[in-house]
Order: structure tokens, then sequence, then C-alpha cells
């Protein structure tokens, strides 16, 4: 019960913190035009993204191995990233993409997200495990060279971009309403014609996808040196952590109407779900070389 109301407060603090960060930053007036105050739709929302990032924290906290000053400085940068600043790499690439945010209105979205979730991950740490003293740690003798890392990190980044076009046509891009919203046509022209038309048009997307799964291989790393010695655990943190950047558009917002919103929804849990589980293969599985009886 003890821990129940401590997981409770802690939902409570971040979704405070939250909304007083969005209300106080002085967004754009195409935001400020649109704004029609809190709804109670909305607040439900974001308790339930709340509920995530929490649920997050809570399972890294309580099954990291490290001191409380190093468990929040991995979880704070893996969470920042992931979930502040993953989501808004395309918004701030691509305004087309964006129709009712400008940039600066991608930055402030980011910065609130950014600095809620380490407070929350601060907080977190201190309610969950206390003054906690870790026992000895060893580590486990599987080091990552520099190679390692960068062909790994280039696998993830392969398997993100390859992961994105499939679930991009076959969950999001099947919904008739989302290829109105893009095209303004309800044509659909197939996988492969799908995939040559955006080459055609915006062939810097290729990479942008690529870059993003280096990226969420590279920002995750923290918590894959945190839990070395525990396989299942490091996959459960994977996902709950990955997952929090696509819950996030559980909250309705202004960039998408309400069935382009669902549908990118969808196509986020469950992309990022399957990439979570090949990111855990490639870092805790995946041994590339041996040399003098260590894995690197």
């Amino acid at each position: 019960m003890k821990t129940l109301l401590k997981f409770l407060l802690l939902v409570i603090c971040l979704t405070f913190i939250f909304i007083l960060l969005a209300a106080v930053l002085p967004y754009s007036q195409t935001i400020e035009n649109a704004d029609g105050g809190i709804h109670l739709s909305g607040i439900v929302y974001l308790v339930i993204n709340s509920l995530w990032i929490c649920l997050a924290i809570f399972y890294v906290a309580k099954k990291s191995p490290l001191k409380n000053d190093e468990t929040i400085g991995g979880l704070s940068f893996s969470l920042f990233f992931i979930y502040a600043f993953m989501p808004q790499i395309e918004p701030l690439l691509f305004k087309n993409t964006v129709l009712a945010l400008d940039r600066i209105d991608v930055l402030f979205i980011m910065i609130v997200h950014g600095i809620s979730v380490v407070l929350a991950t601060l907080l977190g740490v201190r309610l969950f495990r206390g003054h906690f003293k870790p026992s000895r740690y060893t580590r486990k003798s599987k080091y990552f060279s520099t190679t390692d890392i960068l062909i790994k990190l280039l696998l993830t980044g392969v398997s993100y971009m390859v992961i994105y076009f499939v679930f991009e046509y076959f969950v999001t891009w099947k919904i008739e309403e989302v290829r109105i919203f893009y095209t303004g046509s309800s044509q659909d022209v197939g996988f492969v014609p799908r995939l040559i038309e955006i080459w055609n048009h915006t062939p810097s997307l290729y990479f942008v996808q690529l870059a993003r799964g280096v990226l969420f291989g590279l920002f995750i790393l923290p918590v894959v040196n945190m839990f070395r010695k525990k396989s299942l655990v490091l996959l459960i943190s994977i996902i709950l952590i990955f997952e929090s950047s696509a819950i996030s558009l559980i909250i309705p917002n202004l960039v998408y109407p309400e069935v382009v919103r669902t549908g990118h929804l969808w196509e986020m849990i469950s992309s990022l779900f399957l990439f979570a589980i090949i990111t855990w293969l490639v870092f805790d599985k995946l041994i590339l070389a041996r040399v003098n009886d260590k894995y690197y």
C-alpha cells in the first residue's frame, strides 16, 4: 500500500508539473487561438501518459543495481531523449508535416516533456529507493568496444528504418483518412510504389529514420549498461522506455485529426514494441567477437 501511494503521488506530481510548464511557456499565437482551456478528457489522457512514464521510472528504479545518482543520471538521460526529444525530430525537420505548429512550439513541447520527465525521475528514484546502498556489483564479462557499439548502433538504425516503413504502410497508411490528410487523395498505390514515391519526393526521410534508429540505440545505452547482468529486466526496461515515445500520442493535439492521431498511436505502439525486442537482442544477445575470453 505504501508503494502504491508513492506511485500515485509521482503520477500526480508529473501531471501537475506538465500542466504548469505548458501553462507558463509562451506558445505561438496559433496555439493560443486554438487552445480552449483545460478539458477533463485531456487531463484523463495526460494522466494515462503519466502512468506509463511513472511505471517505467518505478520499474527501472526498483531493479537498478547502481547507486541512486547513477540510476537517476542514466534513466534521466534515456527518458529525456527517447520520450521528449525523439518524437519531435520529424516535426522539427519537416515543417510541412506539422500543419498547426511552428518550430518554436515544437521546441516548447520538447521542453515541457523533458523537464517534466527529468524531475519525475529525480523524485521517483528517491521515493522508491530511499537511501539505497547497492551491494557489491560485478559487471558481466561482456564489454563493448567502440567498434562493437558502432556496429550495433548501425544494426538498430537499419532495423528501425525497415520497421518504420513497414508499419507506416501496413498500419497507418491503410487508413483512408491518413492518406487524405497527407496527400489530399484516398488512393493507395501499394507498398513498393509507396516506398518509391517517398524516395522520389522526400528521399531524406530514409536517412532520417536510419538516424532515428541509431539515436534510439544510443540513448538506451545507459540502461543497457545498467542491466548487463539482468537480461529479462533489460528487455522489459527497453520496452517501457521505448513505448514512452509512443504513449504521448494518446494525448489529443493540434497536429493530427483524431483518426490520424489514433492511427499513428497504434503504429508507434506496435512498431516500437518489435523494435525494443530487436534492440534487446542486438545489445544483449549478439556477440560480435571474442578476445582473451572477454566479449567485445
